[in-house]
This record gives C-alpha cells, sequence and structure tokens, in this order.
C-alpha cells in the first residue's frame, strides 16, 4: 500500500512539472516575442529619428557656409558630407524598398538558397519555390535561382525556354537588374542563354546596366557574357564595342577558354573590333603550343572570319595540327576538318593529310563525326571523291545512328558535292521517313533542300514531311520557310496545304524576310501556280523596297528566277503591275547569261541534233530567243511557233526508276505552252545511245515528226 501511494504521488508530481514547464516555456516565447515586436518597433521608430537627425545635420552642413583655413579642407568636407548623406539615403531606400516588397529574412534566405543550390533540387521544385515565394527573394536568392535554371538548362531541358515560370523569372530579372554585381550580369546572361531565351528585352536591359559597371568586369564575364548575346544573337553594339574595350585593357588576365569563347562570340556576331581582333590573333599565336589538341578547332572557327590578317595564325594552327594529327581523336579529327573548310588558306596538304588518317578509321567513327567529315569535304570532291565515297558506304552501315540534324547535314553534304550515290539517299531517305518525329523546322529545310539539290523525289519522304511539318511551320524561320518551298516547287511535290500554310505565315513574318528569301518563296508559288495576285504584287513589293536599300542583294541566278517571275505574272496577270519592272533589263540580261551558260556545256550534243534536224528537213534556229518575252529556245521554228528543248542531267529529277522533268524545266516549258508554243524534248542519255546518223535521224523521225503532226 505504501508503495502505491509512493508511486501514485510520484506521478503526480512528474504531471505537474512537465505542465508547469510547458506553461513557464509558452510564457516566456510569448513574451519573447512581444519583446522582440517591441524592440523591432522602438529600433524602427529609432532609426527614422536617427535618419530625419543625419539627414537635417548632414543637409546643414553641406548647405552652411563656414569658413575653413583652406579652400581643399571645405571642399573635403563638402564632400565627405555628400557621400555620408547619399549613403544615409540609400539605407533608407533600401529599407522603405524591404518593407514595401516584403523581403523575407535573412535567415528565410539563407534556407531558400540551401534549398534552391541541394543536389536534390528539380527544376519543378525551385520554380514551386519562385512562384510561390519570389517577390520576398532577396538579390542572392534570385541569382541562385537564374543560376540554378541556366545549370539545369541546355539539351536535356528544352523545354524550360517556353515555360511561363521563366518568362516571370526574366520580367523579375528585367525589374531589378540594377541590384545585379558584373558576375551575377555575367552569370544571368549566360544562363538565360543556356536555355536559349532569346527574348531581346532582358538582354538589352543586361548590357544597359553592364555599360555602368564595365570596370568591374573580369575575363570570365566578358567572355561569359559575350558567349550569351552570341548563342541568343544579341547585337547590342555599343555594348559589345565597349566590352571589346574592357578586354583588350585585361587581355592578359583572360585564360585559354576565355580567349576562344570571346573570339568565337565576336567573330560570330560580325562585331568589327580590328583592335580586339589584332590583339586575339598575337596571343593566339604565342599560346598556340599551350592549347590542348581539342581546342585548335575551336581556334581556327573563331578566328577565321578575322581577315587576312588572321592567315598566318590559320597556318600555324595548320602546321600544328598536321604534326599531331595521330593524336587527334575520331571526332576531334571530324571538327579539325570542318574548322579549315571555309579558310582562305591552302589545305590541301591538310585534308590529304586527314583523309589519310582517317581513311582505315571511317568503321569506327560515330554518326555525327561521319556527317561533320562529309560537311568539311564537299566542296572536295575532286581530290577527295574516293574519300567521300568511303564516308557514304560507312554512313549507310550506320544510318540508323544518325541524329536527325546529323542525318540532314549527311545529305546536304553530299547534295552540293554532287556524287552520285543513290544508296546513300536511299538510306537516308527510309531512315528520315522513320524518325520525323524527331526532327526540328531546320532539320526539316535543310533535308528538303538537300534532296531537291541531288534532284532525288523521295515520294514516300516528301509526302510523310508535308503530313508532319503542318503544325510546325510557324516555327520556321524566314529562310527555312522559302528552302521548304523552294525544295517542294522544284521537286514537283504537291503538297496544296503546305503551300497554303506557308502563304499566310509568310504574310505574317513578311518583315523579317530577306530578298532571296522572297525571291525564292515567290519563284516556288509562281512554279506551282498557286500564287494569287495580291499576295504575288505583296512578296515583291516587300523585296522591291529591301533591294532599293542594298546594290547588290541579288546574284545573277537570283534575277534570272526573278525574271521568270516575271513571265508568269504577265502572262496570268496581265492586268496588273509587275512591282519590279524598273528592273526589267537587268533581269532578261541576267535569265539569258544563265541560259547561254547553261546551253554551252552540252554545245556539242546540241550542234548533232541540230545537224541531224537539217539532215531530216526540219528548218529551225538554234538558241532562239522570243521576242517579247526574251526567252531562250534550243532550237525552234518561228513560223509554225515549234519547239525543241534539248534537256540535260541537271534539268530532270530521279523519281524511282524513272526520270522526270525539274520544277524549274517544268516551269519554262509551262510558260512556253501559255505563250503558243508546241513543245517536244529530247534527252541527252537517249541521244547519246544512238549509234550513227542514221539512227539519229529515224529518231528524230519519230520522236520530232509524229508529235509535231499528232499536235
Amino acid at each position: 500500500r505504501d508503495r502505491d501511494h509512493r508511486e501514485s504521488t510520484d506521478r503526480y508530481h512528474r504531471q505537474d512539472d512537465d505542465q508547469y514547464r510547458s506553461g513557464r516555456d509558452r510564457d516566456h516565447r510569448e513574451s519573447t516575442h512581444a519583446l522582440n515586436d517591441r524592440s523591432t518597433k522602438r529600433d524602427d521608430e529609432r532609426y527614422d529619428r536617427r535618419y530625419a537627425q543625419d539627414a537635417d545635420y548632414k543637409q546643414r552642413n553641406f548647405e552652411d557656409d563656414v569658413r575653413y583655413e583652406s579652400e581643399s579642407q571645405r571642399i573635403d568636407t563638402r564632400r565627405r558630407a555628400r557621400d555620408n548623406l547619399e549613403a544615409c539615403d540609400e539605407r533608407h531606400e533600401k529599407r522603405i524598398r524591404y518593407d514595401e516588397q516584403q523581403i523575407a529574412p535573412e535567415w528565410q534566405q539563407a534556407k531558400w538558397t540551401r534549398l534552391i543550390n541541394s543536389r536534390d533540387s528539380s527544376p519543378t521544385t525551385v520554380f514551386s519555390l519562385f512562384t510561390a515565394e519570389g517577390h520576398r527573394f532577396d538579390t542572392q536568392s534570385l541569382f541562385s535561382t537564374v543560376a540554378f535554371v541556366g545549370k539545369n538548362g541546355g539539351k536535356s531541358n528544352k523545354f524550360l525556354s517556353y515555360d511561363n515560370r521563366v518568362k516571370k523569372l526574366a520580367k523579375t530579372c528585367i525589374d531589378r537588374v540594377n541590384e545585379f554585381d558584373a558576375a551575377q550580369l555575367a552569370t544571368v546572361s549566360w544562363a538565360f542563354s543556356n536555355i536559349r531565351f532569346e527574348e531581346s528585352d532582358l538582354f538589352e536591359a543586361i548590357a544597359s546596366n553592364a555599360m555602368r559597371k564595365l570596370d568591374a568586369f573580369q575575363a570570365r564575364d566578358i567572355s561569359a557574357t559575350a558567349w550569351a548575346f552570341y548563342s541568343c544573337n544579341i547585337q547590342a553594339i555599343p555594348f559589345l564595342h565597349a566590352m571589346a574595350d574592357r578586354a583588350l585593357c585585361i587581355l592578359d588576365s583572360f585564360s585559354n577558354a576565355d580567349l576562344r569563347k570571346t573570339a568565337t562570340a565576336y567573330t560570330k556576331l560580325e562585331i568589327k573590333v580590328p583592335a580586339l581582333y589584332t590583339a586575339l590573333i598575337d596571343t593566339f599565336q604565342k599560346k598556340l603550343n599551350e592549347f590542348k589538341l581539342f581546342d585548335v578547332p575551336n581556334i581556327v572557327t573563331a578566328v577565321a572570319f578575322m581577315g587576312d590578317d588572321a592567315n598566318s595564325l590559320l597556318i600555324a594552327c595548320s602546321d600544328y595540327a598536321r604534326t599531331n594529327l595521330n593524336s587527334f581523336n575520331h571526332e576531334d579529327i571530324s571538327l579539325l576538318a570542318l574548322a579549315f573548310k571555309d579558310t582562305n588558306i591552302e589545305k590541301s596538304n591538310l585534308f590529304s593529310a586527314i583523309s589519310q588518317n582517317a581513311m582505315p578509321k571511317l568503321k569506327q567513327f560515330s554518326a555525327h563525326s561521319l556527317a561533320n567529315m562529309a560537311c568539311a569535304f564537299e566542296n572536295e570532291v575532286n581530290q577527295q571523291s574516293e574519300f567521300l565515297m568511303a564516308i557514304a558506304d560507312a554512313a549507310i552501315i550506320k544510318i540508323n545512328d544518325f541524329q536527325a540534324k546529323f542525318l540532314a547535314k549527311l545529305a546536304f553534304a553530299f547534295a552540293i558535292s554532287k556524287l552520285e550515290v543513290p544508296n546513300l539517299f536511299e538510306a537516308i531517305g527510309n531512315a528520315a521517313t522513320d524518325t520525323l518525329m524527331y526532327f526540328d523546322v531546320e532539320a526539316f529545310a535543310k533535308i528538303s533542300i538537300a534532296f531537291a539539290k541531288a534532284g532525288i523525289k523521295a515520294s514516300n519522304l516528301f509526302n510523310a514531311i508535308a503530313n508532319a511539318i503542318q503544325n510546325k511551320l510557324k516555327e520556321c524561320s524566314p529562310q527555312a520557310l522559302a528552302d521548304i518551298a523552294w525544295a517542294f516547287a522544284t521537286l514537283r511535290i504537291e503538297a496544296h496545304e503546305v503551300f497554303c500554310k506557308i502563304a499566310d505565315i509568310v504574310q505574317q513574318k513578311l518583315k523579317d524576310f530577306k530578298p532571296k528569301d522572297l525571291i525564292n518563296t515567290s519563284w516556288s508559288f509562281a512554279c506551282v501556280g498557286l500564287l494569287e495576285s495580291d499576295f504575288f504584287i505583296t512578296l515583291l513589293t516587300a523585296a522591291a523596297t529591301q533591294i532599293a536599300q542594298q546594290d547588290d542583294a541579288f546574284s545573277d541566278y537570283d534575277m534570272a528566277q526573278i525574271y521568270m517571275i516575271f513571265l508568269y505574272f504577265k502572262l496570268k496577270f496581265p492586268e496588273k503591275t509587275f512591282p519590279l519592272s524598273h528592273l526589267h533589263d537587268s533581269l532578261q540580261s541576267a535569265y539569258q547569261k544563265i541560259r547561254k551558260a547553261h546551253s554551252s556545256s552540252f554545245a556539242h550534243h546540241k550542234n548533232n541534233v541540230s545537224s541531224a534536224l537539217t539532215r531530216i528537213g526540219w528548218a529551225h534556229v538554234s538558241d532562239y530567243l522570243t521576242p517579247s518575252e526574251g526567252i531562250m529556245i534550243d532550237m525552234a521554228q518561228t513560223d509554225s511557233k515549234q519547239a525543241i528543248e534539248f534537256q540535260v542531267p541537271s534539268q530532270y529529277i530521279k523519281d524511282h526508276s524513272s526520270m522526270v522533268e525539274s520544277g524549274s524545266t517544268f516551269f519554262k516549258n509551262r510558260l512556253l505552252k501559255g505563250l503558243g508554243w508546241t513543245i517536244v524534248t529530247l534527252t541527252c542519255w537517249e541521244w547519246e545511245n544512238l549509234e550513227n546518223e542514221d539512227a539519229q535521224d529515224d529518231y528524230l523521225k519519230q520522236q520530232i515528226l509524229v508529235s509535231f503532226s499528232s499536235s
């Protein structure tokens, strides 16, 4: 009984002690909070009174005309008083801003910063925090959020550039850009460029603010900022010129990577800063042996557009690379060849060494290395045709390993080289048809233009492209739209819906089109016969406006295209005025120049045909120009308006196992038929198979006389 009583008594006392302690702790916390609130309020009142007293005192001290022993003391005292007054104002404004924006206390900011920088953080968690509490972030928390976005951007998170939360973050950075220091401005520009966020307002705000802080920019800040502006194609000319002046002052402190990135950014943006270019070239030459081998292609790419002053450096890079060629891996050797592709120096020795080094190893090359190598050698077909054929064979084996953009790049390279590789194009067409869902708009445009230049009508591929691209046309650049339209027209792809959507988008983006893109688009619509007069006039009027501002906007080929558009326009809309009619003589002259150059390439065959026609009694005029239109006809009877066109392979496209007229050839023949001419076409490959004159005469009697008689 006594034991039970003691236990119950002890238990009661323990409960009473626990309740007392919890109540005491609660009372302590409440009193502490109340004390802190009173202390905070008292501090605020004291701060406001002190600010008022300081401001009043400093103002009086600044304004009083007090006699001093010397003028220098008076000026120094006034300067100190003014600085104190400005510092006081700045502290007061900062306090007011914190109160208005409800900036969270420091311990909360530190907690948020740790959360943002945590390894477990994801874009979802960081953006959720920013959406909920971003208005309470201080400068460091905002900067940490931006840096996180940059680190988690790039290829793995392309969607970030379209995320509305990123746009909100950019808007916040614009509003508070004055709070960032030089290093933070560089990081902010890098972060948004890494996710391809190309809003010009943000970069203009960064440039405007950075202009006032350039003296604080260090080498890494300059290279990162220049690279960011290049990545987003932002040409802030005054800012970049000012930053170039700052780079010249501290160029000795630049690392190898900083030198390379700065040089690449300025040359790709076409910013003309000769003093910086000269200094960079000299620095590269002095440090060339310090660079790693994989840096050499990047250096060549950076300085290739710096003019003739860079030739000595490019030659040194070529010799350095040739000496160490065996040390390059597969990817670097393809990038090396690609870097030297557009340089003006003599590079045949280097390319020969590269081809000899790479030929035995081509089967070990990755898919994108093969595409880069083909692109590098596309203009070296005369000297390196065997190497290009080896690349084609290796690419066919690995055709399913190619990503979309490298597949398009491979096709374009071999189209430019004009090598006969039908098996490769067939493999590319099949692989592209199966992987179109991974193509972006630029890859669509590039693979379309590649097949058009190669003259291969891959019907299955282009029908699939026509279905897949309709929802992506709004994302196309003006050049991509023009290229797609030109390719479809050249290959005579029937895609009415694609052309209608292109027409709608062109009108929306008309101000962004360059003259050449406008002409290519106009020619494409004229070629397929889908152009209405109002839309046609709109395109050509815009082209005429830009031509007036650019004297050398077009080549002879472009002028010849415009002349074909003119003929179509006058034939279909005779009551309308052609917007470029003031250039008629120049256009006609360019067209005839192009036609004569084309005709002379197969003059021997045409002369044989002309002689055979004379033998069978078909009187004609060779290279006849129609009087009013100026269209050149190979062989014509003017009275009866009967014409013979001798066609060469470049005027045809391959459609499976047959050859059909290309879009441009079909366009010309349609114009002649519209003008009342009867056309008969002869192909050079059929003519070459005729063994003697008797066979030629029989062929002409059968093909020509019968055709004209029936017509």
